[in-house]
């Protein structure tokens, strides 16, 4: 057995919530909702703490402008703290270049960053997390205990097909499902609130043209279409819990 294993779970132990933001396919906006929800949690004064699981290609750093963040060791790893938001990702240590992992390489990666960060206390724990099924999402659900899922799809008909699976996936399991985000919503009602039942819970984020431009900045962020769409989200996860929120 790996002895770095059962560690994971006293690092976690000082989380109150974790949250993973998923979906079924890339290229959905998983990355920006995970962002733009720490931002939110930690701009309502919540200890957060953000962590970019997607390893082949880490973004949250980039969205956050999250550049010069340093580690520190002590006994594990320390977190930098940025903007209230403690974080972490792949990309502090192999900054901008290409790390090809496969396999047993993303599988020891992910225990290794969850054994040895040290979070200290903090009321949400937020997880940018690998689209689709693959290995990676399914050490995470093995790995982390207590997850609640966030689920990110667009009015796609392809992301639409592909969030069916992944839903049935996380049903299959018995996992959580807070609530849906359709991303890049046209403002009309979408077809996604009346087939993906797995929830009570959906969201719209509409298309936002100010988005790209404030990418990389905290502030500039925070007075986007996007970030007032996640403070619904926000309210949510903040407001009193009840069994009739998850499925």
């Amino acid at each position: 057995m790996d002895v770095r294993i059962p560690i994971i779970e006293k690092r976690l132990a000082t989380v109150e919530r974790i949250v993973g933001v998923t979906g079924g396919k890339g290229g959905i906006g998983k990355s920006s909702v995970a962002s733009l929800l720490a931002l939110s949690l930690s701009s309502r004064g919540r200890n957060v703490g953000l962590l970019d699981l997607d390893l082949s290609s880490p973004s949250t750093h980039f969205i956050l402008g999250i550049n010069d963040a340093k580690i520190e060791e002590e006994k594990g790893i320390v977190p930098p703290h940025v903007d209230g938001i403690r974080f972490m990702s792949f990309a502090l240590f192999a900054e901008e270049g290409a790390v090809p992992l496969r396999g047993y390489d993303i599988s020891n990666a992910i225990v290794e960053i969850l054994s040895t960060t040290i979070w200290g206390e903090l009321d949400f724990l937020v997880l940018d997390l690998p689209p689709g099924t693959s290995d990676a999402i399914l050490d995470v659900v093995r790995l982390v205990r207590r997850i609640e899922f966030i689920v990110v799809l667009t009015p796609s008909r392809l992301a639409s097909h592909a969030v069916r699976r992944h839903v049935e996936l996380l049903k299959e399991y018995g996992l959580p499902i807070l609530c849906l985000i359709e991303n890049l919503s046209g403002g009309k009602e979408s077809a996604n609130q009346e087939t993906c039942t797995c929830t009570q819970r959906f969201f719209s984020i509409p298309y936002d043209k100010g988005f790209e431009a404030a990418l990389g900045d905290r502030r500039r962020l925070r007075r986007t279409a996007f970030f007032e769409a996640i403070e619904g989200v926000t309210s949510l996860l903040t407001g009193p819990r009840s069994l009739e929120e998850h499925f």
